[in-house]
């Protein structure tokens, strides 16, 4: 599986979490299953920002573990 692939697969699973979870706060906090068109809109794309955040911290975290992971090996093998 190609990083590009992993990376929209992991932002996918992000945004589809962060939704429900949005969605169950609104149906906890109102009691209402459909909120407005202006709450939809801002859920989405607050959902969109965060993700967002959340994906591009795991690919730093993701980048530096195999970064340094190619250090030690090099190191490893004396060179």
């Amino acid at each position: 599986m190609s990083s590009t692939h992993r990376g929209f697969l992991v932002y996918t699973a992000l945004v589809v979490a962060i939704g429900t979870v949005n969605a169950a706060v609104w149906i906890a906090v109102t009691g209402e299953y459909r909120p407005p068109v202006w709450a939809t809109c801002l859920a989405a794309v607050l959902s969109l920002l965060i993700a967002d955040q959340l994906e591009r911290a795991w690919a730093r975290r993701h980048t530096r573990r195999a970064r340094v992971a190619r250090v030690r090996a090099h190191r490893r093998a004396g060179r």
